[in-house]
């Protein structure tokens, strides 16, 4: 019973400042005054800065707490206590099935390339064969002015050559 009326004491000792603290006194409050007292005092600096400081100390202590719980238990925890890699007859190893899927798509684009390339090399005969093709019909249908049909340049008389250098002029008067 004592506990409830030290409680309702402490509640009503709180309601009590909170209501003082709102007084006005000049331009700002009581708890503006206080609030800027506690923030510029000088007494106030050294104990900032050793809160600062036993902060990074817990900080600090606690990562070295956890890593050394961390490392102890992974030292603990390996071989056959690890889950999975206790003997028990049956075991799944997930790195093998990772490796042999990046082994299947290393065999995949190794195919598709050699595909690409061969597909590419046969498109490329293919042009090839056609450009021969067109070369020859285009030579086939040239007709050199300076020879006769039928017959070779050592072979064409004097008066084939000359008829074929009349015709070259009168083409050249008709285009004048």
């Amino acid at each position: 019973m004592s506990e409830i009326f030290f409680f309702a004491r402490i509640l009503v000792v709180t309601m009590v400042a909170v209501l003082l603290m709102q007084v006005r006194w000049g331009d700002q409050t009581i708890e503006d005054h206080t609030m800027a007292f506690l923030t510029t005092s000088t007494l106030v600096a050294p104990i900032d800065e050793t809160a600062q400081a036993a902060g990074i100390f817990i900080r600090n202590g606690w990562n070295r707490v956890t890593k050394s719980i961390n490392t102890r238990f992974s030292h603990s925890v390996r071989g056959e206590n690890q889950p999975g890699l206790r003997l028990s007859g049956l075991s799944f190893n997930r790195s093998d099935t990772v490796e042999r899927k990046r082994e299947a798509e290393l065999n995949a684009r190794e195919q598709q390339f050699e595909i690409a390339r061969e597909e590419a090399e046969s498109a490329f005969e293919k042009l090839k064969r056609r450009a021969r093709e067109a070369g020859s019909k285009i030579r086939s249908k040239f007709i050199d002015e300076t020879q006769v049909p039928g017959r070779g340049d050592a072979h064409a008389s004097a008066k084939d050559r000359s008829r074929a250098s009349a015709s070259s002029d009168e083409d050249d008067a008709m285009t004048e």
